[in-house]
């Protein structure tokens, strides 16, 4: 949990330098780390906009299109 939200501190201020004035898609998975306080502070920063993607997508997962051509 902290982790990740330090992960995303420092993006934050990576990105803002490197990128004055723009906004970012982030997409993630339904990972509960994803939705705690601390992350969902840092998401609510008007740089990111956050675009959670639903439990499971299967199109998502590598494993399940090889899995699906190997058929």
């Amino acid at each position: 949990n902290e982790e990740v939200a330090q992960f995303l501190e420092e993006l934050l201020i990576l990105l803002t330098k490197s990128y004055p004035n723009k906004k970012f898609l982030l997409i993630t998975d339904n990972c509960g780390v994803h939705e705690t306080p601390n992350v969902m502070k840092i998401f609510s920063n008007k740089i990111f906009k956050v675009l959670f993607i639903p439990p499971y997508v299967p199109e998502f997962n590598g494993i399940e299109t090889y899995w699906r051509n190997l058929k």
